[in-house]
């Protein structure tokens, strides 16, 4: 039965949804820089608010290693074989 999905699905949209989560993490990690200069806070508070964007933008990249590599395999919806 077909559901109107192409068989093998273009990388276009994984690609496109991370690069504009990035760009939201970096102007995020650009917005904490440019507060410190401003208006200085603690040092561990600085750290701790920039490891979050970090931390996310190291995530997002690996989630997208790994939906790249489900559509190069052609495995459009692993939950729907739950």
């Amino acid at each position: 039965m077909s559901d109107g999905r192409k068989k093998r699905e273009s990388p276009r949209g994984a690609i496109f949804s991370a690069a504009v989560i990035l760009l939201l993490l970096v102007w995020i990690f650009g917005l904490y820089l440019w507060c410190m200069e401003e208006d200085p806070m603690p040092a561990w508070l600085f750290v701790i608010l920039e490891a979050i964007p970090v931390v996310s933008i190291v995530a997002l990249l690996a989630a997208l290693v790994q939906r790249l590599r489900e559509i190069k395999k052609g495995e459009l919806d692993e939950a729907d074989k739950y």
